[in-house]
């Protein structure tokens, strides 16, 4: 888990240039980015990247969980008005971790929502889990800012798949 930095010359800089099919990505400049050797077991990984617009370099990539016995989805993000990233996806296993924070799961697919900054670091205690026994699904993610207040109020919206919902948060 935790923000990976492509350096110069690790073959890790290039940008990617829209998209060849549904949620494909197409590398160029690079032979393409590094998640980690420790996804054995080949189940899927959410993550989210920072591509550079003037060079279309990656800047950094946060990947969601890298123990292999996890499987994660991103379906959503938003930026706030101070730059923060709020996602919200799920993952199926005993439990997720962001950062040292680990969140014990509730059944089969379960909801997550955390929040990086503009430069990919995950906050300790900024995140939150939910689910049923079932498969649950979290599909969007928004938020409004109140200058009053001058805190940014976070929406999702989600299905889960039993009457009995357990919730479990850090933030």
């Amino acid at each position: 888990n935790g923000t990976l930095n492509p350096q110069p010359g690790s073959g890790n800089q290039g940008g990617f240039l829209g998209a060849s099919g549904p949620e494909r990505f197409q590398p160029i400049n690079a032979p393409g980015i590094h998640l980690g050797t420790d996804l054995l077991d080949k189940v899927q990984k959410g993550f989210v990247l920072s591509v550079n617009p003037l060079n279309g370099h990656i800047n950094w990539v946060y990947m969601v969980d890298k123990d292999p016995r996890t499987a994660t989805k991103i379906e959503d993000l938003f930026v706030d008005v101070n730059g923060n990233i709020h996602v919200i996806g799920e993952f199926n296993g005993a439990g997720i971790i962001f950062g040292t924070d680990l969140i014990g799961g509730h059944g089969n697919w379960d909801v997550f929502l955390f929040n990086i900054d503009q430069s990919g670091t995950y906050t300790q205690g900024n995140a939150a889990v939910w689910g049923t026994i079932g498969d649950d699904l979290g599909t969007s993610v928004d938020g409004w800012y109140d200058p009053l207040i001058g805190r940014t109020s976070v929406f999702a919206t989600g299905h889960v798949s039993h009457i009995e919902v357990t919730y479990s948060t850090i933030f």
